[in-house]
C-alpha cells in the first residue's frame, strides 16, 4: 500500500499523463456541455386563501385542515384535467409539429390526452413553507415555452376550480330547488290544516281567551265559597231559630210582655184568687200574648227557612256553573294544545323552506360565480439565464473528474510497471533501511533504476 508520499511521488514523476488527462477529460466536459440542449425554468406564484372562500360561503380552520386543502389544490394544478386545459386553451393539437411528434411517437389515443401527459413532465408545483403560496415552475427548452406553459397552467387551474364549484353548485342547486317545492307544498298542508282547524273550533292562535275563561273560572271559584260560607251560616241560623227565637225583637218583646203578664196574675192569685175579674183578664191577655208569640216565632222560622232554601237554590246554580266554567276550559286547553302542535308544524315547516331556499340561494350564487379564493402574485416571466447545463458547474466538475481519472490512470501504470521514486520505495516495497540520500541531478528516464516488481510481486 502506498504512502502519501509515494503517492506525491508518483504524481509528480506522471505530472504530464495526469495534465493531458485533465485536459482530455475538461475537453470532453466542455464539448458535452456545448452539445447538450438547454433547459430553462419560468415560475409563477400564486396564493390560495384557505381561510375563506367567497364561493362557497365556508370557512378552513386548523393547521391540517389548511395542509390538506392546499394539497389538494397542488394535486388539481398537477391534475391530467388540468394538463388538458392547458392544451386546449393552447390549441396544441392544432401545430403541425405537435402532430407529427404524435405520429412519430406511435402512441395509441388521443393527441390532447398524450400533449397533456408531455406537458406534466415538465410541471413542477411547490407550497410555501407555512404559508398558503404555491409556486408553479416548468422547465423547457424555450424560454417563451416555458413562461407560457406555466401562465397557462395557473389559468387553467382557476378555470378548473370554477368549474367544479360551478358543477358542484349546480347540482346542489337542482336538489335544493326541488326540495323547495315538497317543502313549500308541506309548509301550504299545514297552514290549511291550522286555518280549518280554527274556522271549526272557532280559537284563535293566541292564548288570550284561555286566559279569559281562567279569570273566570278563578271569579266563579271565589262566589262558590262565599256561597258555600253564607249557606252554611244561614243553615245555623235555622236552627238555632227553631229551638230559640229570642233573638228576634218582637218575640223578646212578647216574651217579656208575657213574663210580666204571668207575674201580675200570680200577685193577683195570691191576694184575690182565681175568679176575681182581673185576673180572669190577666188570663186572657196571657193566652193572647202566647199565641201571638207562638206565630212570631214560627214566622221568624219560616223567613229562615226562605232564606236558606234561596241560599241553596244560589248554590247549586253557582256550582253548576263552575262545573261548566271548568268544562270549558279543559276543552278550550285541549284545543289550545291542538292548535300549538299545528302551529309548531307549520313553523317547523317554515324553517325547513327557509333553510332551504337559503341554501338554493347560496347554489345559485355559486354556480354564477366567476371568482375564486386564487390570487396570481406573480406571472412567470420569460427566462433569460438556463438553468442547464450549467458551464461553470461542470467545468469544474470535469477538472476535479479530470484530476481524478488522471491520477487514477497514473496509479495504474506505475502499479504495471514500478519504479523506485523515493526512500520509502526502498523501506517499504523492498524492506530495505536507507543509510544515506543523496541530492543530486535526476537521471533521465531510460536510466531510472526499475525495481523488477509487477503487481506487488518482486
Amino acid at each position: 500500500m502506498m504512502t502519501v508520499k509515494q503517492f506525491l511521488a508518483v504524481m509528480l514523476a506522471r505530472k504530464r499523463l495526469v495534465l493531458v488527462i485533465t485536459l482530455l477529460v475538461l475537453l470532453l466536459v466542455g464539448v458535452v456541455t456545448l452539445l447538450l440542449p438547454k433547459r430553462y425554468v419560468s415560475e409563477a406564484v400564486i396564493s390560495v386563501d384557505g381561510g375563506a372562500d367567497p364561493a362557497s360561503l365556508t370557512l378552513l380552520n386548523g393547521s391540517m385542515v389548511q395542509q390538506n386543502y392546499l394539497g389538494t389544490q397542488i394535486a388539481i394544478i398537477s391534475s391530467h384535467t388540468t394538463a388538458l386545459q392547458v392544451v386546449r386553451s393552447l390549441k396544441m393539437a392544432s401545430l403541425p409539429q405537435a402532430q407529427q411528434n404524435f405520429a412519430a411517437s406511435g402512441a395509441a389515443g388521443d393527441i390532447e390526452d398524450w400533449l397533456a401527459t408531455g406537458l406534466l413532465r415538465g410541471l413542477e408545483v411547490e407550497v410555501g413553507k407555512d404559508s398558503s403560496v404555491i409556486t408553479v415552475r416548468y422547465k423547457a427548452v424555450s424560454p417563451e415555452f416555458a413562461s407560457t406553459i406555466a401562465n397557462a397552467f395557473v389559468d387553467a387551474y382557476r378555470r378548473v376550480v370554477i368549474s367544479t364549484k360551478s358543477g358542484k353548485a349546480l347540482q346542489s342547486e337542482s336538489f335544493f330547488k326541488d326540495q323547495m317545492v315538497s317543502l313549500q307544498r308541506e309548509l301550504e298542508n299545514r297552514q290549511s290544516e291550522l286555518s280549518v282547524y280554527q274556522q271549526q273550533h272557532g280559537v284563535l292562535a293566541s292564548s288570550e281567551r284561555v286566559d279569559m275563561e281562567n279569570q273566570r273560572l278563578m271569579e266563579l271559584t271565589a262566589e262558590v265559597t262565599r256561597a258555600q260560607t253564607d249557606y252554611i251560616a244561614a243553615s245555623s241560623l235555622l236552627a238555632g231559630a227553631r229551638t230559640n227565637a229570642t233573638n228576634n225583637p218582637l218575640v223578646a218583646q212578647l216574651t217579656l210582655s208575657l213574663a210580666d203578664l204571668q207575674k201580675q196574675r200570680s200577685m193577683l192569685l195570691a191576694k184575690a184568687g182565681s175568679q176575681h175579674p182581673l185576673y180572669q183578664q190577666l188570663t186572657a191577655q196571657i193566652a193572647e200574648t202566647q199565641r201571638q208569640l207562638a206565630q212570631q216565632q214560627n214566622h221568624v222560622i219560616e223567613q229562615t227557612q226562605q232564606t236558606v232554601t234561596a241560599m241553596d237554590s244560589r248554590l247549586k246554580a253557582q256550582q253548576e256553573e263552575l262545573a261548566q266554567q271548568k268544562q270549558r276550559v279543559l276543552q278550550l286547553k285541549d284545543q289550545q294544545t291542538q292548535l300549538d302542535i299545528l302551529q309548531r308544524g307549520v313553523d317547523n315547516a317554515q324553517r325547513n323552506y327557509d333553510l332551504v331556499m337559503q341554501k338554493w340561494s347560496e347554489s345559485a350564487i355559486q354556480s354564477n360565480a366567476s371568482f375564486t379564493n386564487i390570487t396570481v402574485l406573480q406571472r412567470a416571466q420569460t427566462p433569460t439565464q438556463p438553468i442547464f447545463p450549467k458551464p461553470l458547474f461542470n467545468m469544474v466538475f470535469g477538472l476535479l473528474l479530470g484530476v481524478a481519472t488522471g491520477a487514477f490512470v497514473s496509479f495504474l501504470a506505475e502499479m504495471r510497471r514500478r519504479r523506485l521514486r523515493c526512500d520509502d520505495d526502498i523501506i517499504h516495497t523492498l524492506g530495505l533501511p536507507v543509510l544515506v540520500t543523496l541530492q543530486g541531478e535526476a537521471l533521465p528516464a531510460p536510466q531510472r533504476l526499475s525495481l523488477g516488481w509487477r503487481g506487488g510481486q518482486s
